[in-house]
């Protein structure tokens, strides 16, 4: 059912027309029918249509249409797999949390706070610290829209402290609507069993970035050695530097739109050249970013 079909079957249960519907929310007759037409009636507007039929919004608002019936069904079925289910509602405003009892991963009940309270709450108390910053980037709410705007689905992996221990998992985020005209998608949280692992070595989804993607980025705890190649490859690139792995992963997390290629001392501290590049292969937004090997040591 259409958002234009509930409105007529509503105005017919209250046997009022649409043109005093509209003359009752202050808006004119053909207005009021374009917005129907076009589906594009704001939650203030929705809120102000129950109240003229004298009923609750949650009220006014139950019936939903096939679309939203057929998540309903994703999203109890994903729930029995995954430890987690997030349905983000754009248009309303409305984030619902559903867990399997059975794998439950604490979400919290942070529903009520929006989004991006939610998520980043959710982030902070389930992923293990050093992939924090990196989801907390790929699920920020501007971000997560601009790539539902190129692709239907794709996959964000990190890993889960439990009890000291690390466990790979992944977040699968899901559009539901098309590209230029949906209304929701879903965050499936789970573990990553062996044939995922192996899906993951063999295609990762891949953020488009930018044509004019021109940073490079150096990685070297030499400071002779990164002052060189910044002062040799500064003439056709901006030079970002870092002097470890940590560092470097940091950097490339804030900047990998615009990095072009990355030069890499494999001995490097806190985190070395060679678990810099497992990361690296492992995140989706960068994966394909490549790496030039720079050691001068044996």
């Amino acid at each position: 059912m259409t958002t234009a079909e509930l409105i007529k079957n509503l105005c017919e249960n209250q046997n009022i027309s649409v043109a005093e519907l509209a003359r009752r929310i202050g808006q004119s007759r053909q207005n009021l029918y374009k917005k129907l037409q076009r589906d594009t009636l704001t939650l203030e507007e929705r809120r102000q249509i129950a109240a003229a039929l004298g009923m609750e919004f949650e009220q006014a608002f139950t019936v939903r249409n096939e679309k939203e019936s057929v998540s309903s069904h994703i999203i109890k079925a994903l729930t029995s797999v995954y430890t987690a289910v997030f349905h983000y509602n754009i248009t309303e405003d409305k984030i619902t949390i559903n867990k399997n009892e059975e794998k439950a991963v604490n979400a919290g009940r942070l529903v009520k706070k929006g989004y991006q309270y939610a998520i980043d709450t959710y982030i902070e108390h389930n992923v293990f610290h050093s992939d924090i910053q990196y989801m907390r980037s790929v699920s920020r709410l501007s971000n997560m829209i601009d790539t539902f705007h190129r692709m239907d689905s794709f996959i964000a992996h990190y890993r889960t402290d439990r009890n000291g221990e690390l466990h790979y998992t992944f977040m699968k985020c899901v559009r539901i609507g098309d590209a230029d005209n949906f209304d929701s998608f879903v965050l499936a949280f789970g573990n990553e069993d062996d044939s995922t692992l192996a899906y993951r070595k063999r295609s990762v989804v891949k953020e488009n970035r930018s044509e004019a993607a021109k940073k490079l980025l150096i990685i070297d705890d030499d400071e002779v050695s990164r002052e060189l190649l910044a002062e040799t490859l500064s003439d056709e690139h901006e030079i970002i530097t870092a002097t470890d792995g940590a560092e470097g992963l940091n950097v490339l997390i804030e900047n990998y739109k615009q990095i072009a290629l990355i030069l890499l001392e494999l001995y490097i501290p806190k985190m070395d050249g060679f678990e810099f590049m497992d990361k690296l292969k492992k995140n989706p937004l960068f994966s394909d970013i490549p790496v030039i090997i720079i050691t001068a040591r044996n």
